[in-house]
């Protein structure tokens, strides 16, 4: 068969009725369907080839009826086409047919005696999916074609970013897929699938990676591979997750030692956050954050990673649309009952009610989009708030910024700014005073030395807040200014805050002098 027609099994058959031994010799026979035959079946392929599209038959049996024995040689290859052609266009749309059924049944499956049409695209899916879960590229792949793995992910990288992405973020939880991916591709390759399922973090997942393969204890390059691609493609976390994947793929090296919440996974969040757009990716990094099931130092580092998508977004006008739109309904609700195990429920009965009231009270469909989009955010930034050092949340007080904003959806007013005047909690005190107490004594006043990094999301709070408010901007700065005389107190300042931070710190101060921050 030609490259693009391909038979697991030909079976060809003849009776003979009186017997003929002429006829009945094996090579007449053999040369019959060789020169004639086979022929017929590539050219009546041909002819009904869908461009993009693989018609598959898990079984075709055509009878070429009785033929005199002198017409046999002429008959038979004329037979053979009528029905084979009648066979594929009948294929074609039983195929269609079945496809439609198994769209109406909800979770139907079609049989798997009927034929089947899959694109091009799906079928190169299926394919490597197949290569990556059992490492064989099964009987339809070409003789000779050892690189035809390699062959199917450029076709896909090229085509298909995204639908690649998904395929490998389901098949690599099979520990044995990521590691085959790991190493029986090129790193080219690798690198590619790391842009598109990574948008913006693929340099500093590959940075990672280089640092993995150097220094004591470093991992060899397969290891490195399959930490960066599982985090990318948000199957494994990048601690006690990659531990089991490499004890489960039979390397004894054992995953570096990290937080709950790797840094590469908060950049991602906040990344995906600021830009609104929907990323399957970085959602399933989510998922599997939000199910990891970890302690507070998750909590922290998600709270501090929407506190940085928050921070200087919230001046554009459609920010809240596009933060809301990036995370479907269901994720948002996951993501605020882990931030507020005790307190979410309160908040999204709250949500209901005022729902209600939007379909209700606003006519304009876009107008209560954007209400609800601007009400989800407010109830985001609360489970942020309500996550790390002793900062309670108050219903009552984020009843009163939702009613804020129905009542400017339905009486057609601007929708007021996020932590404007029904927010009683633009400046706070009691967090500048646990901040300056940081600064000058490196722990908060009546706590013990601080373990992990609550005076970072504190002040990420308060830059959230800065870049919101006018008068929570001046009154960081002041705290900032009195304190930084002290010079114990800018030196930790400057040593244990993030460098983003501190450009958060320039930036609040003088706004038209941050660019110069690109020259340090």
């Amino acid at each position: 068969m030609s490259a693009p027609h391909l038979i697991e099994r030909l079976d060809v058959s003849f009776e003979f009725d009186p017997p003929d031994p002429e006829l009945q010799d094996e090579g007449q026979l053999l040369r019959l369907v060789k020169d004639s035959l086979l022929s017929v079946l590539d050219e009546v392929m041909d002819a009904c080839d869908e461009p993009g599209a693989v018609l598959v038959l898990p079984s075709l049996a055509l009878d070429l009826g009785t033929i005199e024995r002198h017409a046999l040689r002429e008959q038979a290859p004329a037979r053979l086409r009528a029905l084979l052609e009648d066979a594929l266009a009948a294929a074609r749309q039983q195929a269609r047919l079945a496809a439609g059924a198994t769209q109406a049944r909800a979770g139907g499956q079609a049989g798997f005696d009927l034929p089947t049409i899959r694109s091009a695209q799906d079928d190169a899916l299926a394919r490597l999916a197949a290569f990556l879960r059992s490492g064989r590229l099964g009987w339809d792949a070409p003789p000779r074609r050892g690189e035809l793995h390699v062959e199917l992910l450029d076709g896909l990288l090229a085509s298909a970013p995204w639908a690649l992405v998904r395929m490998l973020a389901d098949a690599i939880r099979q520990p044995q897929a990521l590691r085959r991916l790991a190493e029986q591709f090129p790193p080219r390759q690798l690198e590619a699938v790391l842009a598109a399922a990574a948008p913006g973090q693929a340099r500093a997942l590959l940075a990672w990676r280089a640092a993995l393969e150097i220094g004591p204890g470093a991992a060899d390059a397969a290891l490195a591979w399959t930490w960066v691609l599982g985090v990318a493609l948000g199957t494994t976390a990048p601690a006690a997750g990659l531990a089991a994947v490499a004890a489960a793929i039979g390397y004894p090296t054992a995953a570096p030692d990290r937080a709950a919440l790797a840094p590469e996974d908060g950049e991602r969040l906040a990344a995906w956050w600021r830009r609104g757009e929907r990323d399957a990716g970085a959602a399933a990094v989510l998922e599997r954050l939000l199910a990891s099931g970890g302690g507070m130092a998750v909590r922290d580092g998600l709270a501090r990673a929407l506190g940085g998508a928050l921070e200087g977004a919230l001046s554009t006008p459609d920010a809240a649309r596009r933060l809301a739109g990036a995370m479907p309904l269901y994720l948002r609700e996951r993501l605020l009952r882990f931030l507020m195990p005790s307190g979410a429920a309160r908040l999204l009965a709250l949500m209901s009610e005022v729902e209600r009231q939007l379909v209700s009270r606003v006519g304009d469909r876009g107008r209560a989009a954007e209400a609800h989009a601007r009400c989800w955010l407010e109830l985001l930034v609360a489970g942020m708030d309500g996550v790390g050092v002793g900062v309670a949340v108050r219903s009552d007080a984020v009843r009163a910024r939702l009613y804020a904003v129905l009542d400017a959806a339905a009486q057609g007013a601007p929708l007021p700014d996020h932590g404007a005047p029904a927010a009683a909690d633009v400046v706070v005190p009691n967090e500048l005073a646990q901040l300056a107490a940081f600064l000058e004594r490196g722990r908060f006043d009546g706590a013990p030395p601080l373990a992990g990094e609550p005076h970072v999301l504190l002040l990420a709070r308060l830059l959230e807040r800065a870049g919101r408010s006018r008068a929570s901007r001046e009154a960081l700065l002041r705290m900032l200014a009195r304190a930084s005389e002290s010079p114990a107190a800018l030196r930790r300042l400057v040593a244990q805050f993030p460098q983003r931070q501190l450009a958060g710190i320039v930036h609040a101060a003088a706004p038209g002098q941050a660019a110069l921050l690109a020259l340090l």
